[in-house]
């Protein structure tokens, strides 16, 4: 078919279709003949459009085939309007629609394939039919068009965390309901955690008496150095007749519902209620903050027995074929001071710990096998071993993912850059609380889940699909997920479904544009941040002579001008952006766009230059400890001129020191003469993000022979909000050597230890 990637506002992007002139009305009493097994779905679809339309329906069966398609062709006075045919010859998910002036064809092989035919005419309809006002609009139409379609990947998926804050059976109903809006099918519920057990497990009453129930929670990110509680008590749990209605309402609408107990670690909540099945006498409380924690279920044949009663009724509960275990994020030490552990170790002549984990997922794995079910585990599994045929989640990287198909297992491609979105969405500075990262719209579109390096169709056909995540400790509300998950999942539901060679960025942004009208109809909250301005630069020269080149842009930018200021003032009343400005010395650049139709404003950015001779000198980092996942070249982000100091989101541009110090050796090139060094840092966050307190100055001649210059620990330093600075007699000197370090000692939430804290810097500076 001729594909017109202009003319048709549907998201995910359907595999084939042909734009036709015209349109089809839709008029009182339309006469709709379906094939009998299709009957109860045209039913629920009719239904709904009934409702919002106010127009009537007459539907009658017939057990004609797709083969026949009723003679319409044949016959032009025929009294149908809407024709639904069986084709079994389609593959389970896939639907042929047909629209003209005169009728409606929809062939499918099943149920479902109706219903997503049925998702896609919704979409095609105007917006005002997503109102139940029947006031509203006299007609409904759709363009006439011929589509075939069907999914690229089996698995198309989003994880919800009610295990961190609990959500009611209302929200989790209209999640469902935003999920079939996209033709997703799982919805995997993340159930149990140490902050909460959320599923009534009938032979453990405990669990829904005290283990779903927090005395507070922290108030603040998990990494801040001072974090307060706001008093209140948090919990729910879901019945098993509840659960039991979430599954129906979720299979009317071909979605499974996956159930995750995670296991052996975050179970705090669990071991409130039961200690007797950890590793220690000690009783956990169910936690209020946020993190890793040590509570891990002991590996003795009594814990697989209780875990057995558990998923009997965990597998009655859900009749999907997988149950996930979770199995990430064990922390071992309450395994290390077991005698239980350490007499099965001796048993199987295992030499470390990773083997008692593999051996715990494979005896759950077994229990859910003998109730005819799958186990879905988190790629950390893989260290223990084979993981017994588990399907892996790969939420670490891509590569890991990659590793998992070729060791033989199938693989669902979750990972944290690309899938996770609890994370910012942007890099402007009116982004809620999020844990860290930045995930953008285009970046999420842009992901491809099948790596080049699978080459054969067998390893690539063990890619089951993809699935975004709502990880949800800093979700304040049911708004705030929706706002976390829109559109970030509508561009993840067109990775899912479309093919890899029909993504067009372009295209999909004209597209969504629509959708987005839809959601404001709806009444879905979702977030504006593909609008942020993005403030990019291009720098030239060296020293106090750097300029930066700056142009302004959004991801999502048809209809949008740019503001801006470069005085620290508000962009509301700036300068409308036309063509690459440049900036130097100490500013700082204000941005937003603005919606040329309504005037709207959206997000703020801000780009800081700052003045310094060292920008563009060259450092060497090679004896410090240097984090180089998010910023691999801190040696130039350092010396740069740009300041992140008021925008932390720029991870990338960050130089981390894990261990706490910097030492850094600078050839300035110009021998440059100077008496105060300045330190950029980041406090906005407080996440021991802490300054440093103990800085030494060297001088050389030749870089190689060092004499020191000054010393300075906590009190000879002067400290502000974002940056400090050490003093000493002026020199002159064409090498330096700067010895930094933050000797604080912090309680690292992550790892449950006492550790020194990271040292975070933005800029060397000297004037």
């Amino acid at each position: 078919m001729n594909s017109n990637v202009n003319s048709l506002a549907v998201i995910p992007k359907p595999y084939e279709f042909k734009c036709l002139k015209g349109h089809f009305v839709f008029k009182p009493n339309i006469k709709i003949c379906c094939t009998p097994c299709f009957l109860g779905e045209l039913k629920r679809g009719v239904h709904w459009l009934q409702l919002r339309t106010g127009i009537t329906f007459k539907i009658e069966s017939s057990g004609a085939t797709a083969t026949d398609e009723f003679d319409r062709k044949s016959d032009p006075s025929s009294k149908y309007s809407i024709y639904v045919t069986k084709d079994i010859n389609l593959s389970t998910e896939e639907y042929y629609l047909q629209i003209n002036e005169d009728y409606i064809s929809i062939i499918a092989s099943t149920t479902t394939g109706v219903f997503y035919a049925l998702q896609t005419l919704r979409q095609l309809l105007p917006n005002y039919v997503e109102t139940k006002d029947l006031n509203c609009c006299d007609v409904y139409f759709v363009p006439a068009l011929e589509i075939r379609d069907l999914p690229r990947f089996s698995w198309r998926g989003m994880h919800l965390d009610v295990a961190r804050n609990f959500m009611s059976m209302s929200f989790i109903k209209r999640f469902l309901d935003i999920l079939a809006l996209h033709k997703m099918n799982r919805l995997h519920l993340h159930l149990t955690d140490d902050q909460g057990w959320r599923i009534e497990i009938k032979s453990l009453p405990k669990l829904t008496e005290s283990s779903c129930w927090r005395k507070q929670t922290t108030v603040g990110h998990a990494l801040d150095s001072h974090l307060g509680s706001d008093g209140v008590i948090h919990g729910g749990f879901y019945t098993q007749h509840e659960i039991q209605e979430l599954v129906e309402y979720a299979e009317k609408r071909h979605i499974t519902i996956v159930p995750e107990i995670d296991l052996p670690g975050h179970m705090a909540a669990f071991l409130h209620a039961y200690p007797e099945y950890g590793c220690t006498s000690a009783i956990p409380e169910v936690e209020e903050s946020f993190g890793i924690f040590e509570y891990l279920l002991c590996p003795s044949e009594k814990t697989f027995s209780i875990l057995n009663k558990i998923f009997a009724e965990i597998a009655a509960l859900f009749p999907g074929d997988y149950i996930h275990i979770g199995g990430d994020e064990v922390v071992k030490k309450q395994w290390e001071q077991s005698s239980i552990v350490s007499k099965l170790m001796q048993e199987n002549d295992w030499y470390n710990y990773e083997h008692v984990h593999g051996y715990f997922i494979t005896r759950v794995s077994k229990i859910l096998n003998s109730y005819g079910k799958k186990a879905i585990g988190w790629d950390d599994i893989l260290q223990g071993g084979n993981a017994y045929g588990t399907t892996i989640m790969c939420w670490q990287s891509t590569e890991v993912g990659r590793k998992a198909v070729l060791s033989g297992h199938d693989v669902i491609m979750t990972p944290s850059a690309f899938t996770y979105f609890d994370f910012y969405q942007s890099f402007s500075v009116d982004e809620p609380l999020a844990i860290h990262g930045c995930t953008s719209l285009s970046k999420v579109y842009h992901y491809e889940p099948v790596p080049k390096s699978l080459s054969s169709a067998h390893d690539a056909g063990k890619i089951l699909g993809v699935q975004g995540q709502l990880w949800s400790e800093y979700f304040h509300s049911q708004s705030h997920v929706e706002y976390m998950a829109l559109p970030r999942l509508t561009a993840l539901a067109e990775v899912a479904w479309s093919s890899r060679a029909g993504k067009d960025w372009y295209d999909f942004s004209k597209r969504l544009t629509f959708l987005l009208k839809r959601f404001d109809v709806i009444g879905l909250e979702y977030s504006h941040s593909a609008f942020a301005t993005t403030i990019s630069s291009q720098s030239y020269g060296e020293g106090l002579s750097r300029k930066h080149h700056i142009t302004l842009q959004s991801e999502l930018s048809e209809g949008l001008d740019w503001y801006y200021t470069t005085d620290g003032s508000s962009p509301v009343n700036g300068k409308k952006f036309t063509s690459t400005f440049f900036v130097s010395g100490n500013t700082l650049v204000r941005a937003h766009a603005r919606c040329i139709s309504s005037g709207r404003c959206y997000s703020e950015s801000i780009f800081q230059s700052i003045k310094s001779k060292l920008i563009g000198a060259k450092v060497s980092l090679n004896n410090s400890v240097v984090n180089r996942e998010w910023n691999s070249e801190p040696e130039s982000t350092l010396v740069n001129g740009i300041s992140r100091t008021n925008n932390v989101f720029h991870a990338d541009e960050w130089a981390e020191f894990p261990e706490g110090e910097m030492i850094a050796e600078i050839d300035t090139s110009n021998v440059p003469t100077f008496k105060c060094i300045t330190l950029g840092y980041t406090a906005n966050l407080n996440r021991h993000f802490l300054p440093p307190n103990y800085i030494e100055v060297w001088s050389s001649e030749d870089g190689v022979r060092w004499d020191k210059i000054v010393a300075a620990s906590d009190g000879d330093l002067t400290i502000s909000s974002n940056q400090v600075s050490v003093s000493f007699p002026e020199i002159t000197s064409r090498y330096l050597k700067l010895v930094v370090t933050n000797r604080r000692i912090i309680f690292d939430r992550q790892s449950m230890t006492h550790k020194k804290s990271a040292l975070f810097l933005d800029q060397i500076a000297i004037l």
